[in-house]
């Protein structure tokens, strides 16, 4: 810009010079004698005066246009950018202060509404976080609750205790003296998820106690007897009975596995073509044992019809005549099972009919001896079943009618004795006090 002023200034400085040498030449006189030098018409009077004219007339327009870039410069230097332009240094900084004041309150303004649509944001994220949350709080509890699986295969409910006494009458009925006499007498069960045995005491100890597949035999010795004595042996029993209730929804994981129980006995022809044939067919395309041995014993209590004027001919003879005694029932269903290759077995001992049972006092039991059978499931264990007292209504199956179960043993024992001379006579009762 400087330039440019010179630039200017050196041009108006030219100007005045010429406009002063054409003022001077129109006054000034030519020296008498003098002669003026020939260049063309230039030279002439007539001439001399267009050209001042001409001159002029430039010089006017050269110095109105001179004003007006004069005009024109002196605005650019007045106008903002120019002043900023010529102004100190020491302004510059003086001005990029104020604008960095200026500047400041915007960009934390900037600053604090970013700010705040990071907040914003972040609300409306904890928003949607805790509405997905709720949402599938709802969701979950809207969804129908799953039933618990329960942890173990069973339950016992209310119980009672028992004294069960067995006495043994041994009379020596011969007029000679009878030796080396041994008695083998049936004790009840020691243990069993439903029925437990708290005590137990002998009038006369036993010599020993044999267990085999479950019965328990206690072995009495007697030296001798004379003609006409007799002996009372007794066997004092506290037990306990407890409600039983296997549930079908365990899910067994592994367990013990036994051999045992699978073969064909005495009224239990598990080998036999009709029961193995009827096994298949209610057992046909069912996964688990429990459900197998659940339809064995529904079809039992349903097709076979209890009659107390038969004697006990086993399963083959319930299948075939439909009818039987409680020991039909369970050896009928115990057949089929272990044609199905499920461990079973008949359970003998005393069970409450209805409700009879006096809760005090001593009474014969003679009338409530009983049969019934357990299915050995693996991871569940032994599995009782009443197919005799089921019915249409209610089926006894992984449960019984009721706390007055009593086991005595697994083999239907009977009372044996062995003995050398006389004659002995051996009789045998059992009752609650």
């Amino acid at each position: 810009m400087d330039k440019k002023l010179s630039r200017s200034i050196l041009f108006l400085l030219l100007v005045l010079f010429f406009c002063s040498s054409a003022f001077a030449m129109q006054y000034w006189q030519l020296p008498e004698g003098g002669q003026a030098e020939e260049k063309g018409d230039i030279c002439k009077p007539g001439n001399i005066l267009r050209e001042t004219e001409i001159i002029e007339s430039k010089l006017m327009r050269r110095e109105k246009n001179l004003r007006s870039q004069l005009m024109s410069a002196a605005k650019k230097e007045n106008s903002p950018a120019t002043t900023a332009m010529t102004k100190p240094k020491q302004g510059s900084g003086d001005k990029q202060e104020t604008s960095q004041r200026a500047t400041k309150p915007q960009q934390e303004q900037f600053t604090t509404i970013i700010q705040t649509k990071r907040q914003d944001k972040e609300k409306n994220a904890v928003i949607t976080d805790s509405s997905t949350k709720i949402k599938a709080a709802t969701a979950e509890e809207s969804k129908p609750k799953k039933k618990d699986i329960p942890s173990n295969p069973y339950s016992l409910g209310a119980a009672r205790e028992f004294t069960f006494l067995s006495q043994a009458v041994v009379k020596n009925k011969g007029d000679e003296i009878a030796s080396n006499i041994s008695i083998h007498i049936p004790l009840v069960t020691a243990s069993s998820p439903y029925f437990s045995l708290r005590s137990e005491t002998f009038s006369l100890q036993p010599k020993e106690i044999q267990t085999a597949n479950g019965t328990r035999i206690g072995i009495f010795t007697i030296a001798e007897l004379q003609p006409g004595e007799e002996v009372t042996l007794e066997i004092y029993s506290k037990v306990r009975c407890s409600k039983i209730t296997f549930f079908a929804d365990y899910q067994p994981e592994g367990g013990k596995q036994i051999t045992s129980y699978l073969g064909s006995a005495k009224g239990i022809e598990s080998t036999n073509g009709q029961i193995i044939s009827l096994a298949q067919q209610l057992t046909a395309g069912l996964a688990s044992d429990w459900e197998k041995a659940h339809a064995i014993t529904k079809w039992v209590a349903s097709n076979i019809r209890y009659d107390a004027n038969r004697r006990s001919g086993g399963a083959l003879s319930a299948l075939t005549s439909r009818s039987g005694v409680c020991e039909d029932f369970a050896k009928l269903s115990a057949a089929l099972a272990r044609a199905a290759k499920i461990p079973a077995r008949v359970v003998y001992g005393y069970a409450d009919s209805g409700s009879k049972w006096p809760q005090s006092g001593s009474f014969s039991l003679r009338t409530y001896r009983h049969a019934w059978v357990e299915f050995y499931l693996t991871g569940r264990g032994w599995v009782p079943a009443d197919p005799t007292l089921s019915n249409s209504a209610k089926l006894y199956f992984g449960t019984l009618p009721h706390n007055r179960y009593i086991i005595q043993n697994y083999s239907n024992q009977a009372l044996k004795g062995k003995f050398s001379g006389g004659q002995l006579a051996i009789s045998w009762s059992d009752m609650l006090l």
